[in-house]
């Protein structure tokens, strides 16, 4: 539970990796969602701005990415006393488990990429507004296209 005391902000944002079978077709594949005008507009013109990545960009971003999100992941299902992290991060066991979710989880990305050739990354934030945290939270993570969803909270 959150328990706020005076001003509080909201820093939450996510990044979005998209896979589109071609340029000519992003226009197309995005009318297949059946998104309102309003999301279909602003995530067709973002995508269009966004630069194009190639698959090894796409993985390796990834990689680096969900490291801590692993990392952490790993430490819940252990039950680590805080005191205790940094301790159990050192081990080679703990290691070798990081490792291999991450391994496993790249692996996953890489498959679902099969089907396109065109990638980019969009982000969407909290702070921007009623229609970004919508598109952040219930919009693109439910989209076809949308390959992986990477929180930034």
């Amino acid at each position: 539970m959150k328990i706020r005391k005076g001003f509080v902000t909201n820093s939450s944002s996510s990044s979005f990796i998209l896979g589109f079978k071609s340029e000519e077709s992003i226009k197309e594949e995005l009318q297949k969602e059946n998104l309102e005008e309003e999301y279909f507009e602003e995530i067709l013109r973002d995508v269009t701005e966004a630069a194009k990545l190639d698959r090894e960009d796409v993985l390796e971003g990834y990689s680096e990415e969900i490291y801590y999100q692993i990392l952490w992941e790993i430490e819940d299902s252990l039950y680590v006393p805080y005191s205790k992290k940094l301790e159990i991060r050192k081990m080679e066991e703990f290691q070798e488990k990081l490792n291999k979710a991450i391994t496993d989880r790249v692996s996953e990305l890489e498959e679902d990429m099969q089907r396109y050739s065109v990638f980019v990354e969009i982000n969407y934030s909290d702070n921007d507004g009623l229609m970004y945290s919508t598109l952040e939270h219930y919009v693109v993570p439910d989209m076809n296209c949308c390959l992986v969803a990477i929180s930034h909270h």
